[in-house]
């Protein structure tokens, strides 16, 4: 009867409970807030350079003139709106420079 006392619902509910306090002080602990901050950094440097190279291949090669549209659609779609504004911009200077 040892082995089944463990899994009362009673105590189900405070061992979900401890967790989430462990959970909670590791976090503090280790500086969650600051690792998720870098975490968020580090891959915003990762994908500016990517979009920047999808869009340049898509301005380069008049066949995909259409895909360049669906790219930049989805894109906007998923930025603020005051952002995508001002990044359709810079993409758009961006897509008149000549690569050289």
């Amino acid at each position: 009867m040892g082995a089944l006392a463990r899994f009362a619902p009673g105590r189900r509910g405070l061992g979900i409970a401890s967790y989430a306090g462990y959970a909670t002080r590791r976090f503090a602990d280790q500086h969650g807030l600051q690792a998720a901050a870098a975490l968020t950094f580090t891959t915003l440097l990762a994908v500016v350079p990517l979009l920047a190279i999808t869009l340049g291949v898509f301005s380069a090669f008049p066949a995909f003139a259409a895909l360049r549209g669906y790219f930049e659609e989805a894109l906007f779609a998923n930025l603020v709106p005051q952002v995508g504004e001002q990044v359709r911009l810079y993409l758009a200077s961006f897509a008149r420079t000549p690569l050289s």
